[in-house]
């Protein structure tokens, strides 16, 4: 697999994986935790073993399309993994 997606939230992370190819993900796997260190932990953990190339987070957005308070913590988060898996492309 080489795309992770990650629907991030503050107690559950859910994990998608697929093939660039192929145009599909299948569920991998939630995580449960609240402390975002634990998650980076684990997505790392995940990123070396399933040999990720990419990671695309969902952007949860208001119904008017604005970015919410959430969004910004996806974005948050999204930086910390960045920091933490290095050169991986993260984004679209």
């Amino acid at each position: 697999m080489d795309i992770l997606g990650v629907d991030y939230g503050e107690k559950y992370v859910g994990l998608a994986v697929g093939k660039a190819d192929f145009g599909v993900a299948t569920p991998y796997k939630t995580i449960e935790t609240e402390a975002d260190e634990d998650k980076l932990k684990l997505l790392e953990e995940i990123v070396e073993q399933e040999q990720i190339k990419k990671i695309v987070f969902g952007l949860p957005l208001a119904e008017n399309r604005e970015e919410t308070e959430m969004s910004q913590q996806v974005r948050k988060f999204a930086k910390k993994l960045q920091r933490k898996v290095g050169t991986l492309k993260i984004g679209r």
